[in-house]
């Protein structure tokens, strides 16, 4: 039977919980940037041309600023790992989870597969914080850690990846409200209609543009792509 196998759940309730906490993310920064179109607004609640500028400057800087530090590039810190904005910080969380569930589910089955002689003979042969009981899955990370190190085929690491993502969100939210200006679309409509396109799980709007349909897009395969690899590697 599939859910025999140790730690089988773990992987979808990691999807599921880091696409809430982005659902949580987005909409949050959906409203940041709402809030700056509004203000930006005249009285008959359309953005004047003088202020278009300015309001498509803050509102890439708040939409980056969920992937990247103040510096514009950096994802991690001189560690490579401590996280610098909330999307690496999520990720972090939900890969602690996988790895640490998926240890401690391994080690469980472990336990109850195999006589208490094998089991101390194990736990001697092996490092600690391999097979010991694992109090914090920081104990975990002090030995794996092949999410932040690991290089795909085209040569980028995760901070690479991420940043690559930032700019292609930027990009995009930066397109959909040059759009939206230029067809005269109120302050409040703009609002509501970016958050529908940023917010994950929303409808995704009906266009043709090239800026697409969902901004959330790329950040959700990235997140998908990365814990699918991790529960994969942790549970070799």
């Amino acid at each position: 039977m599939p859910n025999s196998i140790p730690g089988v759940r773990t992987l979808p309730r990691a999807q599921i919980g880091m696409k809430r906490d982005m659902v949580k993310l987005f909409t949050s920064t959906a409203q940041q940037i709402g809030g700056v179109l509004t203000s930006a607004a005249g009285s008959d609640d359309i953005i004047p041309q003088r202020n278009r500028n300015d309001v498509k400057r803050q509102a890439g800087e708040i939409v980056q600023r969920l992937f990247v530090g103040l510096d514009g590039r950096s994802v991690y810190g001189q560690d490579d790992v401590t996280p610098l904005a909330q999307y690496p910080q999520l990720l972090n969380k939900w890969y602690v989870y996988i790895v640490g569930s998926t240890v401690r589910n391994h080690r469980d089955w472990l336990k109850r597969s195999v006589s208490p002689e094998m089991y101390r003979w194990l736990r001697r042969a092996r490092p600690p914080a391999k097979v010991a009981e694992l109090e914090s899955p920081a104990l975990v990370l002090a030995t794996y850690d092949p999410m932040h190190s690991w290089v795909d085929p085209s040569g980028y690491m995760l901070s690479d990846r991420i940043w690559r993502t930032s700019v292609s969100t930027r990009m995009q939210i930066d397109a959909f409200i040059t759009d939206a200006l230029a067809n005269g679309t109120s302050a409040f409509d703009l609002a509501k209609k970016l958050e529908q396109f940023l917010v994950p799980g929303r409808a995704a709007l009906r266009t043709k543009r090239p800026y697409g349909t969902d901004a959330s897009y790329h950040s959700l395969r990235l997140a998908s792509t990365e814990l699918t690899a991790a529960f994969g590697r942790v549970t070799l």
